[in-house]
């Protein structure tokens, strides 16, 4: 059988292009599928053989420069772009890095018929270059007298077989990484055979080449508008990579004795990863990642009874409270939940009036839990009460059904529809086909990246501006002041913003054609309701309204809950919150109306301050009332902890980077090996950049972790498997999508239980399913469909949320169109998993409101950035205190505070900042804040510090 194998392997002919990538993949090898992807937004391929096509027809005088613009202008036109002007644009950088090239090349280059070499007699390679140079250049010698080497050149013939590239350099000189490098890539070694092929019998002293000349350079630079008109000047661009060698007609030559070994590994076979997987036809199913499991849920504080419960004196004066107005500053572990639902329960209890109360929060979950907890403590007091008649919702829901109820009032002819963020980008990119928008980047027209913002994610954020501030009618030089700096650098100011506030206007217009609006409309309706119905509130005859995280109420929800409160029915109005909690200002969100609550209502009530903490130690409570105590712009209360003494705040400064993360893993290395469950330990940052390092250090040293923070939804593989399927359904021919729905329905275990005719039969019943679910009635297709979606959930609750994205469309056509949608705009959407799961919780400082842990290790790196500079008393730099303040009461037992010493700058223009942040940590534990250590200095034979 092996010898069988082997005689196989030498039998085959692959492509040149076939040296590399998952070509290697044992794996790949042992499979015979011939599979078909669906058709791609943008076809590569097309617009590579497109070009090579234009540059063909340029050398050989077949066609003008004027003709060649033409044609690519009109072909790009027909292929996908997302707009008719990014087309264009598209078009005219490969007209110049056709131009550039052609102009540059003053040789008349030979055809190049297909060739087969036999590299090392292992197995038949097909060749076919581009082109074959012929003539003489200089070539770069090197010799060496004594200790001293030196480079020279001379002339000679040469022949040069070359491959073009459409791209930017993906083959290095220097590289070592295998088809990355020049003398690791197989490719030019096969090329360099088919070069040697040509040399005639009788030829001696002549070179021989192979290379790749790359149509882009690494300089080019379209937002910069850099472009090196010399496609041969490779300094600093290394667009062509050119291996080479004199002819030897007889014996082995350095190159074959280095590629030899090379060759016989890649007969053999291995285990492809990385880079050298992208393409393959299994690479979604390679890359499966299954749902972390799910840990058991805990059964405590929600489950005690009213009899169990124990008030201090203020949670108890606050349960009492039932006319006027109130403000609860609740700090962190305070209690507050068990403070309002009681309170509430009471209310239902004495009254039996659920529906005479109204509590506002701002997350569903959060209403929710409140809800629940509401309906155990009445439970408990013997109410039968209908809990189901109180409103306990957020402020966008509550806004969204009175929009419901007053539809026709507010100009809509039915009752609107809320779009989500994927059917907004859809509307704004159709708009932005049809309106070409100066200043906008329509090159990069989907990016949305800190570095680039294209047209679409530029003018998201103008829209988003616009409602937000109500700047219709306003001077367009205000959408410019109010956008974000990151924005700002993709838009003109006196030409983009007009033209956006104009556009604008048709997307509101297009918006209520359609009945359909946004989350923000939610609130805006209502005030546009309220112009008329100054008294519509009455109605509802609310007595009790209630609002649970006060501190992030923006300006708009005020000004709602002003109104909600001036009615005959009114008897108390409670808001609850925490000033040093106020962390989300990026949402509007400000401090400023709970620290000055009364000021603002305009009117006096009583104030609650609910300081005992029953989450932290006292060390942990005294550093963050600290921290939090450097701000001036606050409310002057600290919290009390009740729990007994625990250890110190350890806090550790690090001048050599990376040291702060290598000190985190043994922490929790540490931790572990004393008795500290994993799950039990949370590493907390400023960015997901740093969660994703640390992540991958945990992984090596064999520790489990788990993401806290918002995922990426098209980085979910059960999201990838179910937009497959809804590529299957779209095209029939597009097996390889069928085959990685199959994956997911086995849990990433395909290939390992299913043969190559397994696979191809459960691709024809996996058809037989689509057809009969396109041919079934309209009111079966929704079931059928979600039955396909539920046959991949194996619990994972970011598919899950996906699922439910989808099934709010209103039927099967709506379902595949929105899936269509999600891939191409789904980008940024993320989800966040709520559940607990075994490892190492790593989340971003704002991810981990709401939550606790035993062990907190807090890094503080990306605390002090250079925008912040040295205004410690900004509002900015205070809100980074109260996320300190936030994400050190996450700790029940032990906290960390770790971080590098340097914020930002270098030290050889002497422009170092020290970390802010850091210092104040070291400051209020008295630890001293270490001296920058003294480089080593290296001598020969030793090192001296």
């Amino acid at each position: 059988m092996e010898n069988n194998n082997a005689t196989e392997k030498t039998q085959r002919t692959l492509t040149s292009r076939e040296l590399q990538g998952y070509n290697r993949c044992n794996m790949r090898r042992e499979r015979n599928l011939s599979l078909k992807d669906a058709k791609g937004v943008e076809n590569v391929y097309e617009k590579s053989v497109l070009i090579k096509e234009m540059i063909r027809k340029r050398l050989f005088k077949v066609a003008t420069d004027e003709e060649i613009e033409a044609t690519l202008e009109m072909k790009f036109m027909e292929m996908n772009y997302p707009s008719a002007e990014t087309a264009k644009l598209h078009a005219a950088d490969a007209y110049r890095q056709i131009m550039r090239y052609v102009h540059c090349e003053d040789r008349v280059p030979e055809v190049a018929p297909i060739k087969t070499v036999r590299p090392f007699d292992l197995f038949n390679v097909k060749v076919k270059p581009d082109y074959i140079f012929t003539g003489v250049k200089e070539f770069p010698y090197t010799k060496v007298v004594g200790k001293k080497k030196s480079t020279y050149t001379i002339p000679k013939k040469y022949i040069e077989v070359v491959k073009i590239k459409c791209s930017k350099p993906n083959v290095s000189l220097t590289s070592k990484a295998k088809d990355a490098g020049m003398m690791q890539s197989l490719e030019l070694y096969a090329m360099l055979q088919y070069a040697r092929s040509l040399v005639g019998p009788d030829e001696k002293d002549i070179n021989i080449c192979a290379s790749y000349y790359y149509l882009r350079k690494n300089s080019d630079n379209s937002a910069t508008k850099t472009f090196d008109t010399d496609f041969f000047e490779n300094k600093g661009a290394g667009n062509i990579v050119t291996l080479w060698e004199e002819y030897k007609a007889n014996g082995k030559t350095e190159l074959d004795l280095l590629f030899q070994p090379q060759f016989e590994e890649f007969v053999n076979g291995e285990q492809v990863t990385g880079g050298g997987c992208v393409g393959c036809d299994f690479y979604e199913i390679c890359h499966y990642t299954k749902p972390p499991t799910k840990l058991e849920a805990e059964e405590h504080g929600a489950t005690r009874s009213v009899k169990d419960v124990k008030l201090t004196p203020t949670q108890q004066a606050v349960v009492d409270f039932r006319d006027g107005i109130a403000c609860v500053n609740a700090g962190a572990g305070a209690g507050k939940t068990t403070s309002i639902a009681l309170r509430t329960a009471n209310i239902i209890a004495e009254t039996k009036r659920p529906d005479k109360i109204c509590m506002l929060t701002f997350t569903n979950t959060g209403a929710a839990e409140m809800s629940e907890r509401i309906q155990q403590y009445a439970d408990d007091l013997g109410c039968d009460a209908d809990i189901s008649k109180l409103t306990s919702t957020t402020f966008n829901a509550f806004g969204y059904q009175i929009v419901k109820e007053n539809y026709e009032e507010l100009g809509f002819s039915e009752v609107p529809k809320l779009i989500d963020e994927i059917e907004r980008s859809a509307i704004i990119a159709e708009l932005l086909r049809d309106t070409i928008i100066p200043g906008l980047d329509y090159r990069n027209f989907y990016v949305n990246m800190r570095t680039c913002r294209g047209a679409l994610s530029v003018t998201r954020k103008a829209f988003e501006i616009i409602k937000k501030e109500q700047l219709v009618g306003c001077d367009p030089s205000i959408l410019y002041r109010l956008m974000p700096t990151g924005f700002c650098t993709y838009m003109h100011r006196f030409n983009t913003a007009p033209e956006l506030m104009d556009l604008y206007d048709k997307y509101d217009e297009i918006l209520k054609k359609e009945n359909l609006i946004e989350y923000a409309d939610q609130e805006l309706l209502v005030f546009e309701l309220l112009k008329k119905h100054p008294d519509y509130f009455e109605k509802y005859g609310y007595e009790h309204i209630i609002v649970d995280e006060f501190q992030d109420t923006n300006e708009l929800q005020f000004e709602l809950l002003k109104r909600l409160i001036d009615t005959p029915s009114f008897k108390s109005f409670m808001v609850v919150g925490d000033d040093s909690q106020s962390i989300f200002a990026f949402r509007g969100s400000s401090p400023e109306y709970i620290i000055h609550f009364f000021e603002k209502l305009g009117t006096q009530g009583q104030k609650f301050d609910m300081m005992e903490n029953h989450r932290s130690t006292p060390q942990i409570i005294e550093f963050a009332n600290q921290i939090n105590g450097l701000n001036k712009n606050r409310v002057e209360k600290d919290l009390v902890a009740v729990k007994d003494d625990g250890p110190d705040v350890s806090v550790r400064v690090f001048w050599k980077r990376g040291e702060d993360e290598k000190f985190a893993v043994e922490a929790i290395q540490q931790k572990h090996e004393n008795g500290t469950a994993y799950e039990d330990i949370a590493y907390i940052t400023y960015t997901r950049t740093e969660l994703l390092k640390i992540g991958t250090m945990l992984t090596e040293a064999g520790i489990p972790w788990i993401m806290l923070n918002p995922e990426p939804m098209l980085e979910n593989s059960r999201v990838i498997a179910a937009l497959s399927l809804v590529k299957f359904i779209s095209d029939p021919d597009a097996t390889r999508n069928a085959m990685v729905y199959l994956n997911a329905k086995l849990d990433g275990e395909l290939l390992q239980e299913r043969t190559d005719e397994e696979i191809l039969i459960g691709i024809t019943e996996l058809d037989a399913d689509v057809n009969a679910l396109l041919e079934a009635a309209d009111e079966a297709q929704i079931p059928m469909f979600k039955a396909l979606l539920d046959a991949i959930d194996n619990g994972d609750e970011v598919y899950q949320k996906f699922v439910e994205m989808v099934m709010q469309k209103e039927n099967l056509e709506k379902m595949l169109e929105f899936c269509s949608l999600f891939e191409v705009y789904g980008t940024d959407q993320v989800c966040k998993r709520e559940q607990s799961y075994p490892g190492v919780v790593l989340t971003t400082a704002h991810s981990s409101k709401g939550k606790e842990w035993p062990v907190v290790i807090n890094n503080l790196a990306k605390y002090h950035i250079q925008e912040l500079g040295c205004r410690f008393n900004s509002p900015d730099f205070e809100e980074r205190r109260r996320l300190l303040f936030v994400s050190a009461t996450r700790a029940e037992q032990k906290l960390y505070i770790i971080g590098q010493a340097v914020a930002y700058g270098s030290k050889a223009n002497d422009t170092r900042a020290l970390n802010q942040f850091l210092i104040e940590s070291c400051n209020v534990t008295d630890t001293p804040f270490p001296t920058e250590p003294v480089p080593e200095k290296k001598t020969k034979g030793k090192t001296v510090a």
